[in-house]
């Protein structure tokens, strides 16, 4: 972290908020998200600012972009559609010299159980691969997926929004999920909704 802000932070703010200029409500083009991105790295609220969140499927247009920007560094967390893909996504990686993986955003298929999540990641990363935040459903699979992430290196990611009425939880479900997370002591982010956070 660079910037006048950086040593004058806490821990816990460092990183806050990781740039989802691609997806919603923002959708720049993946262009001008990374032109964007680069921007604030440099700008002195840079401490704060977290790795640009790309979808899996935008990954090979990245070298092009990059090559605009010789000599950039950019830190990326990259969503992928299930543990399926992950391999997919990190067989990408050697072919992005300026790109450092900082997570990996993974969703859920309806179809896979709670049991089968930690061994399918754990079967597709590397033993240094970086953190990995699984998307918990807002199920009945959410209870016991939260205890099978608290008992693995993996961590949790909320869904507290989107683009309709009905992906967005009531503060009763948020806080339920938030109190059980505080219990296990399972690190967590959150996405989507917070865009006046």
């Amino acid at each position: 972290m660079t910037g006048p802000l950086a040593a004058g932070i806490p821990p816990l703010l460092a990183g806050l908020a990781d740039d989802a200029a691609i997806f919603p409500p923002g959708s720049l083009p993946l262009e001008q998200a990374v032109a964007a991105h680069l921007r604030h790295r440099a700008a002195p609220y840079a401490a704060f600012v977290g790795p640009l969140v790309l979808s899996a499927a935008v990954l090979p247009q990245l070298p092009a972009i990059l090559a605009r920007h010789p000599g950039a560094q950019l830190s990326i967390s990259v969503t992928v559609p299930a543990p399926a893909d992950v391999a997919g996504v990190l067989a990408q990686l050697p072919a992005l010299a300026q790109v450092q993986l900082a997570a990996l955003e993974v969703a859920l298929p309806a179809e896979l159980a709670v049991a089968d999540v930690v061994p399918a990641l754990d079967a597709a990363l590397p033993a240094a691969a970086p953190p990995v935040y699984v998307e918990v459903p807002r199920d009945d699979r959410r209870p016991g997926l939260l205890e099978v992430l608290a008992a693995s290196k993996h961590r949790a990611k909320f869904r507290t929004g989107g683009v309709a009425a009905h992906l967005y939880p009531d503060e009763a479900e948020l806080a339920a999920a938030l109190e059980q997370v505080a219990a296990l002591r399972l690190p967590f982010k959150a996405t989507a909704g917070l865009h006046h956070a």
